[in-house]
């Protein structure tokens, strides 16, 4: 290759370079990205709005998302129910992160967390299956036989 052909070659090179330069400014310009700190992970992270998933079901939850009891189960004693617990505070904490998130936050959660986790607690096989409103009615437990000696492997560290 000539001199001339790779300064030619050099020339078209950093005139690549500078457009690129500048369509990632223009980019950067677009989705006002801010420029990386290092503070943010020094940042504490946010308070929840709710201090505990019982505020979060009585305040928000339950008023948002009322339903007409004998086509949706629900129970007042929500609390007594292991699974509802377990499904609501999975509900708060996910909704607690994403609605920090002023674009999609509120989307995602209401598509992804609510709508099936709202399917499970309040169907007719759900938590509350043999409750009635205000009137508890535990579900039964599911039957459960001790497996025979020696099936599980022993914990590391334990001297059998």
């Amino acid at each position: 290759m000539t001199t001339v052909a790779t300064t030619a070659s050099l020339s078209e090179l950093e005139a690549r370079l500078s457009r690129l330069e500048s369509s990632y400014e223009a980019l950067e310009e677009t989705l006002a990205l801010p420029a990386p700190t290092g503070a943010e992970s020094t940042a504490a992270p946010p308070e929840p709005l709710y201090p505990i998933v019982e505020a979060w079901v009585t305040g928000w939850f339950a008023p948002t998302f009322a339903r007409r009891l004998g086509t949706t189960r629900w129970c007042a004693q929500w609390w007594l129910h292991a699974e509802a617990i377990v499904r609501l505070e999975a509900l708060w904490r996910s909704w607690e992160t994403l609605r920090l998130d002023s674009n999609l936050g509120m989307a995602t959660w209401l598509r992804d967390h609510l709508a099936p986790q709202r399917q499970v607690l309040m169907s007719e096989n759900g938590p509350f299956q043999a409750c009635e409103g205000t009137e508890h009615n535990p579900p039964p437990e599911l039957p459960v036989l001790p497996a025979p000696a020696g099936y599980w492997p022993s914990p590391e560290g334990d001297a059998e």
